[in-house]
């Protein structure tokens, strides 16, 4: 089982299990569209981090934005 493509399957199938078990239980429209907003990133996410293990994650997207705030904030 040390095939990517085996991999993203078993993402694929807990991804799915885990969308209609949830599913049954959210109530309106609102919180549906919020679920699967969170949702879908996340999955895809975790496709490309099998893909490809080396890509940088959020956390490492968001420091360039936030660097320069947190200079000014924290200024000592």
């Amino acid at each position: 089982m040390n095939h990517p493509k085996t991999y993203i399957v078993v993402i694929l199938l807990i991804a799915i299990l885990m969308l209609l078990f949830d599913w049954r239980g959210l109530k309106d429209a609102k919180t549906k569209a919020a679920y699967l907003i969170l949702y879908v990133p996340g999955v895809a996410l975790a496709i490309l981090l099998v893909i490809n293990p080396n890509i940088p994650g959020p956390v490492q997207w968001m420091q360039p934005l936030f660097q320069p705030l947190a200079k000014m904030l924290f200024k000592s």
